[in-house]
């Protein structure tokens, strides 16, 4: 079931209708003042959190809002399985493609032009490495990632079945969903994506440890075959910015995320996400873990930068949070609270002569450096008013010299709760503050902060990143970017007007949810937007593939009347 909000806060149950715009406070991302002989942070330095100048604010956005209207549903019947994570629109043959990893497969849907879905066929994995033997053998472990050229392939992308090892990309015919070639790339190839052309593969491998092996993180581009040039495989490295190492001084310490049990900066950057500049010369790759954006020359093929994103100010009244799980609804400021962006999703755009990119900012711990602040030693000052129930890093912001020696001054939770947008500099344009809970608490309060579970239970992921956003994507509709957001815990999905990024407007809301499990549609994971021009309805729609429930559902995009 689909419920909507209107711009007043008033509630209406419209069942499978019209989901109508809400607007929510723009939230802003300032520096904190610092006190006085503030002593050294995880021995990095004082920190710094990003801002925005108020004249950069422009005018008002004349969009009313946008609708989404559900149209098709396509049911896996698996719950909780990652049935249904990533979802891809192949416009020539109107088919959504929807990995299955529960069963790994690829489940191929036809979209009607009344938006309906019905299953075609599915691709079998196993079938692709069936006579594989030798040093070429490869067992597969899981479906990451899909995506669709704009040339005549579809990439994708499988993690071994020992995680650490190296994963593969499977490039298929558009036409005929046969294989065509098979690329090793990097451990755990966590997602893939092609440039504009159709002609380059990228590749965002995570390398995440599994007990004692810890491989690099690394990002691998593939030039596929043409005519006029043979294929090109290159996979870059971190490697250089190792302490010692030729570009360690370049990276701003003060402003990652970095862990003292890793044996190398190069193993700590773990790319998630991949996105590419619309003239397809830079890719810009989420480093979650790190709190980091890598910036990837696709020319020279060289890392151009490792952007250090910073950390959201939560004593900001525009950052407010509810950081407790026991205690109801509870938003509000708390100074010494620090959120790392840690970004999941990217998605880049072009507006106003500009290429940004916008994040969603999910968080993520490594699991041995995550702490509930009450089981942390907390300065006197920062005792006093410390949320003891949110989940932290225990290596970040500890003192590390004199009396206080061991003691946490500042806290820094995962995620920021928000999306942001930034420059191609890497320069933070926007922030969407605390809009994402103040909205649920205000319209949807049994499904504030809550899990994935049916029936909800409110508030019990105040302490652990609140609402989640977790995927994005830009797309163009009624002369506007517009910017999509799923909100993975939470389960809503959010839609900014993106034309002015300084100036970015809320302006839609779809909540999925309403405790039927027969109805409702859980942890938006994967989107594609479907442009009017390429729509076997005519019209631009919204795909959605919802991990926890194991189903996709259309979505028709429409100015709100």
């Amino acid at each position: 079931m689909f419920v909507s909000t209107t711009r007043f806060g008033t509630r209406l149950s419209l069942g499978l209708s019209l989901v109508l715009l809400s607007c929510s406070p723009r939230g802003l991302v300032q520096k904190p003042e610092e006190p006085e002989d503030q002593p050294s942070v995880g021995g990095e330095g004082p920190e710094k959190t990003n801002s925005q100048d108020s004249d950069k604010k422009g005018e008002v956005i004349p969009l009313s809002g946008i609708s989404l209207r559900p149209l098709g549903r396509f049911a896996t019947g698996l719950f909780d399985e990652g049935a249904a994570e990533i979802v891809q629109y192949d416009t020539p043959y109107s088919r959504v493609l929807s990995l299955n990893g529960a069963t790994l497969s690829i489940d191929v849907l036809n979209l009607s032009a009344d938006g309906s879905l019905t299953p075609l066929s599915s691709l079998s994995v196993a079938d692709w490495f069936a006579d594989s033997s030798g040093p070429n053998a490869f067992e597969p472990g899981d479906l990451t990632s899909i995506a669709v050229g704009s040339a005549e392939h579809i990439a994708v992308s499988l993690a071994a079945q020992e995680k650490t090892e190296a994963g593969r990309v499977v490039v298929l015919s558009r036409e005929t969903l046969e294989p065509e070639f098979i690329y090793t790339v990097g451990a755990l190839p966590d997602m893939v994506t092609f440039s504009p052309s159709g002609l380059q593969i990228l590749v965002a491998n995570e390398g995440e440890a599994s007990e004692s092996i810890d491989p690099e993180g690394s990002i691998t581009i593939i030039d596929l075959p043409t005519p006029s040039s043979p294929e090109n495989v290159t996979t870059l490295s971190f490697e250089d910015f190792n302490v010692g190492g030729s570009r360690h001084d370049e990276l701003d310490l003060s402003l990652l995320h970095l862990s003292p049990r890793a044996n190398s900066i190069a193993q700590d950057l773990e790319p998630e996400f991949v996105s590419v500049s619309p003239d397809g010369s830079t890719a810009f790759v989420s480093l979650q873990e790190a709190n980091a954006v890598a910036v990837v020359d696709l020319q020279t093929r060289r890392i151009r930068h490792v952007n250090a994103m910073g950390f959201k100010d939560h004593g900001l009244e525009a950052n407010a949070a509810d950081f407790n799980d026991k205690d109801g609804i509870s938003i509000a400021t708390h100074p010494g609270v620090f959120g790392m962006y840690q970004p999941d999703a990217i998605a880049t755009f072009e507006a106003q002569g500009e290429v940004f990119y916008i994040t969603a900012n999910e968080g993520d711990a490594r699991d041995a450096e995550e702490a509930r602040v009450g089981d942390l030693a907390l300065t006197d000052e920062l005792a006093e008013s410390a949320p003891l129930r949110l989940k932290v890093s225990a290596v970040k912001g500890q003192i590390l010299e004199g009396e206080n020696a061991g003691s946490h001054s500042r806290l820094f939770a995962y995620g920021s709760r928000s999306v942001s947008i930034w420059s191609a500099l890497g320069e933070q344009v926007f922030d969407s503050g605390s809009a994402f809970e103040r909205h649920y608490a205000e319209n949807f309060p049994e499904f504030f902060n809550a899990d994935q579970e049916i029936p909800a239970e409110p508030d019990t992921r105040s302490d652990n990143k609140g609402p989640e956003p977790e995927g994005v994507v830009v797309g163009s509709a009624f002369n506007r970017n517009l910017a999509f957001v799923g909100l993975e815990r939470a389960g809503g999905i959010v839609v900014y007007d993106v034309t002015e990024p300084r100036n970015s407007q809320w302006v839609g809301f779809a909540a999925a949810r309403s405790n039927d499990p027969e109805l409702d549609d859980l942890g938006p994971e994967g989107f594609a937007f479907v442009p009017e021009n390429e729509s076997p309805t005519g019209t631009p729609l919204l795909l959605v593939g919802f991990e926890v429930s194991g189903s996709v559902r259309v979505f028709e995009v429409a100015q709100a009347e």
